[in-house]
């Protein structure tokens, strides 16, 4: 099942119910009125957020018109959300949403795990091979390929706004790289955690961020908004930093 959760309170909204296997991954379209989702019943379902139901399901076919083989890995949309691609086996598949066949297939030596948009021309995928590739998807083929980990890639997130591709490792090694300049990471740090997934949040977005815009009429909050956007990453062992103690009158005297 999926659920859908109201986060100022964490209610359940909804149930989605329709799969009959564990759910895999589910990706919200850019209009947040549907959503996709893949299974291990080797299902893709459309899902209607407003109506809270199914809409369309299509089911694998191997060898025939898909040519897969395997089971889902992972669903993302692209960009403007008229297209998808989902991986399945050792290979990442590309569909407009029109379409009953891929209209393109790009292949991989091991299973890939992961994947992400970094234009409407060009995907981010990684997985078992421990490599991450950028891929033209119009013809088909590797673009770029960063340093290898050393264990399997869990995630991979882009960051429009600053233009930024973080990878992250199974053994909690996450690295963030500028489009700009693949050949080496801007900044690495190992989390120490075994990842799951991850994703980015743009930090002008939040609540005080916002806040801090409206309280600070003389620039300031610009420090703020431009700063680096976070990455979250599931079962990250970062440490907090721990509260300032105020000072009371008598400290402040002395």
């Amino acid at each position: 099942n999926i659920c859908l959760w109201r986060c100022k309170d964490w209610e359940c909204l909804s149930t989605l119910h329709g799969h009959r296997g564990g759910i895999i991954d589910i990706d919200v379209h850019s209009s947040g009125k549907v959503m996709l989702s893949c299974a291990r019943d080797n299902t893709i379902r459309l899902w209607d957020l407003v109506k809270g139901k199914s809409i369309y399901q299509r089911k694998q076919q191997p060898k025939k018109g898909w040519g897969m083989a395997g089971s889902f890995n992972m669903i993302k949309w692209k960009p403007q959300g008229d297209g998808y691609c989902c991986a399945m086996g050792n290979d990442v598949f590309l569909f407009d949403t029109q379409a009953e066949v891929a209209s393109s297939v790009l292949e991989h030596e091991r299973n890939p795990l992961c994947a992400t948009y970094v234009s409407e021309n060009m995907i981010a995928t990684g997985g078992e091979d421990k490599i991450v590739r950028l891929w033209d998807t119009r013809a088909g083929k590797i673009a770029h390929s960063l340093p290898a980990h050393k264990n399997r890639v869990r995630a991979v997130v882009w960051e429009a706004g600053t233009e930024t591709l973080a990878t992250c490792c199974s053994d909690g090694d996450v690295r963030v790289f500028k489009l700009a300049q693949l050949e080496k990471p801007a900044c690495q740090e190992s989390t120490r955690a075994r990842v799951t997934s991850a994703c980015a949040s743009s930090l002008s977005a939040t609540p005080a961020a916002q806040a801090a815009q409206e309280d600070n009429a003389d620039g300031d909050s610009a420090k703020l908004t431009n700063t680096k956007r976070p990455i979250g990453v599931a079962d990250g062992g970062s440490k907090q930093s721990k509260p300032k103690k105020k000072k009371n009158k008598a400290q402040k005297a002395e």
